[in-house]
């Protein structure tokens, strides 16, 4: 499993999913998911009215079309000032692992016969992700914020057969340096935090160990 992929991968299904529901159920506004999440909102100020600006973004256009809202691994400087939404990991560290590598928390590692030829180790660890969202204008970004936000909740479950262990979300505005992005680039993440597991056979080959074995106490003459 590389989390932050996978993340990727469960934010492009949610954009999908939107899309999809924007085009099966268009003619009746009130079925969508984007109404549902955003009829109680109304306006802001009377001009900007959330549902049809969140339809304009979100619906399916070409992807050649300069605001198409699409994802990113880490942060594309290129893509701020458009609707973007950039996955990169903050850090990990390791939580709660046994002695001896978790030897034994696994199956061995079988062949073809099913005949046991190598333990499998095992880590765990705690990961921060951010998920940034950028664009020059300040009401997109809020409205992708909080769809996604709403989006990644309703698929906890899904998130959590992925891969990852007791995710949680949080939100903050972030302040990109000017060196980085042009001004007037709006920002704001979405923090995912989540555990996740990571299973490797142990490097029992006769050739690898001969190698760590040279290599570690070579033989001097």
């Amino acid at each position: 499993m590389i989390p932050e992929i996978e993340l990727q991968r469960v934010i492009d299904v949610a954009l999908k999913i939107i899309r999809n529901d924007i085009t099966q159920n268009g003619g009746t506004p009130s079925d969508t998911i984007l109404h549902y999440l955003l009829n109680q909102v109304g306006s802001f100020e009377g001009k900007y009215n959330f549902y049809d600006q969140a339809v304009d973004i979100f619906s399916t256009k070409n992807k050649h079309n300069p605001r198409f809202l699409e994802t990113r691994l880490f942060f594309d400087k290129e893509r701020a000032s458009i609707p973007t939404i950039h996955v990169m990991a903050n850090g990990e560290n390791d939580n709660n692992n046994g002695i001896g590598v978790d030897q034994g928390y696994m199956d061995q590692q079988t062949n073809g016969l099913g005949t046991a030829i190598r333990p499998v180790y095992n880590r765990h660890f705690n990961a921060n992700f951010s998920i940034v969202i950028t664009s020059d204008n300040s009401m997109e970004t809020i409205l992708i914020f909080y769809v996604l936000k709403a989006m990644l909740i309703s698929a906890f479950d899904h998130i959590q057969l992925s891969g990852f262990v007791n995710p949680t979300i949080s939100g903050r505005d972030i302040n990109i340096s000017q060196d980085l992005v042009p001004n007037g680039v709006f920002a704001r993440s979405l923090d995912l935090k989540a555990g996740y597991e990571l299973s490797v056979p142990a490097n029992t080959f006769k050739s690898i160990i001969t190698q760590f074995s040279n290599i570690l106490n070579p033989v001097i003459n």
